[in-house]
């Protein structure tokens, strides 16, 4: 009777051995599989950003390409369609290229036909699941839309004015005026406040246009013309006693005027009309 005890107590210790060394199994098991999950989560991780570099840069290029293909389809504005991705995508690297093209004036245009108006080209990197969108404006050369108006000023004021003729009069900030009368005029301005609207055509909310330098406007032509004498003018451009009478003198191309005679000429006062 004397052994019972012992084995008991052996049996009890073997027990909880089995116990603990079940339970530890049990532990590393689940910081085995923890230690995996976060490694493919990680993995995961860098893949998706791998791809959303990459489709960054292949939207960057989707901007580029989009530019050589404007550049070599003279009827491009007619061509694409507003606001419409371009099919079918082109194949680079790990995934596609493609674009579209908005018109971006303030209001836009429905079309892209509208050739004074910015275009915003979308450039569009696919790679997967992953979708990255680059874009970029582009201004069309040219001479200033200001100065396609026949009249654009930060402020106009048309009180008791007649505008006769189809005249696009264009305001940075407002257009005002009292009795006003119009036979065709476009008014475009920020906001416009005339006491009449009568055969006229009024837009408002526009994006306020780019005016020429008023240092600089005439740099390129001092620059880059040809200085000619003023003796070799016609003498009647000289002279302040011609009113109304005079008649027009013949017109002399700079290009073709006799040079360095006298002092260089002087544009003093000058008057520039549009239609």
């Amino acid at each position: 009777m004397s052994n019972h005890p012992r084995h008991a107590s052996s049996r009890s210790r073997r027990g909880s051995i089995y116990v603990f060394v079940l339970a530890t199994a049990m532990l590393l098991t689940i910081i085995g599989m923890m230690v995996l999950t976060t490694s493919q989560i990680s993995a995961r991780s860098t893949y998706n950003a791998n791809d959303t570099i990459e489709a960054a840069v292949l939207a960057e290029s989707a901007v580029d390409y989009a530019l050589q293909q404007i550049a070599n389809d003279s009827n491009w504005r007619s061509d694409y369609t507003n606001n419409v991705i371009v099919t079918p995508a082109q194949n680079l690297g790990h995934g596609t290229i493609t674009f579209k093209l908005a018109d971006d004036a303030t209001p836009p245009a429905s079309t892209l036909t509208v050739t004074t108006d910015p275009v915003r080209i979308y450039g569009i990197g696919k790679i997967g699941n992953t979708v990255r969108v680059y874009s970029m404006q582009a201004t069309p050369n040219g001479p200033l839309k200001c100065l396609q108006n026949a009249i654009t000023a930060n402020s106009i004021n048309l009180n008791s004015s007649t505008i006769t003729g189809s005249p696009t009069i264009y305001s940075n900030t407002t257009i005002t005026g009292t009795l006003p009368v119009f036979s065709g005029a476009i008014l475009e301005g920020v906001s416009i406040s005339l006491s009449s609207l009568l055969n006229v055509t009024a837009t408002t909310g526009v994006q306020p246009e780019e005016m020429p330098s008023t240092t600089g406007a005439f740099n390129y032509y001092t620059t880059n013309g040809t200085p000619s004498a003023s003796a070799a003018l016609h003498p009647s451009v000289e002279t302040p006693r011609c009113r109304t009478s005079c008649s027009a003198p013949p017109a002399i191309p700079l290009e073709a005027a006799p040079t360095a005679r006298a002092s260089t000429s002087s544009i003093v006062r000058v008057r520039i009309s549009s239609s």
